[in-house]
C-alpha cells in the first residue's frame, strides 16, 4: 500500500490538533474501548455520534459519528468548520445542496467541510462508516429547508 505525503502530512496535522485539545483536558484523562462508547443516535436517520473530549462553549469539540450503511443524514450545515478522517467503510460526503458533489471517502481519507456550508454525508455501504471528525467552535446542526 502507498501511502502519499499529502495524506500522512494531513493526518500528523489533525493528530497534532487533537492532541493539542486534550491536553487542556489531561486531568480528565480516561481510557475507552471503541466497543464502549456511548453513541446518541440522531432520530431515525441512521447517523449516531459519540463524544470524545470537548469544551463545548469555547470551542473545540471531537467526536466519533457512526452512519449505517446505506443512509444518508439530511442536509445540513454546522456554524464552525470541520475536519473527518474515516476510519471504516466508505464515507460518502456531499459539498452543496444537492447530491451531485458526491466525494466516497475510504479509511485514511480526510475532508474538510467549511462552516456555514450546506452539506450532508452518507455509508455507501457495504459496511457501515465511522469517522473521526473535529469541529472548530461548539457544536450545533443546523437544518436546511431549502432556502
Amino acid at each position: 500500500m502507498t501511502i502519499s505525503i499529502k495524506r500522512i502530512s494531513i493526518s500528523l496535522i489533525a493528530l497534532f490538533g487533537l492532541i493539542a485539545a486534550s491536553a487542556a483536558h489531561a486531568k480528565d484523562q480516561a481510557n475507552r474501548s471503541f466497543k464502549h462508547l456511548k453513541f446518541q443516535e440522531r432520530g431515525n436517520s441512521g447517523v449516531a455520534m459519540a463524544p470524545l473530549w470537548a469544551q463545548p462553549k469555547k470551542g473545540i469539540f471531537t467526536m466519533f459519528v457512526r452512519i449505517k450503511a446505506g443512509k444518508t443524514a439530511p442536509f445540513h450545515t454546522q456554524t464552525h468548520s470541520y475536519h473527518g478522517v474515516v476510519l471504516k467503510g466508505n464515507w460518502v460526503h456531499y459539498y452543496g445542496k444537492d447530491k451531485k458533489n458526491a466525494h466516497v471517502m475510504k479509511p485514511g481519507d480526510h475532508a474538510f467541510q467549511a462552516g456555514k456550508e450546506v452539506h450532508t454525508d452518507g455509508c455507501a455501504g457495504p459496511e457501515d462508516c465511522v469517522f473521526l471528525v473535529t469541529i472548530m467552535g461548539p457544536p450545533d446542526n443546523i437544518p436546511y429547508n431549502g432556502n
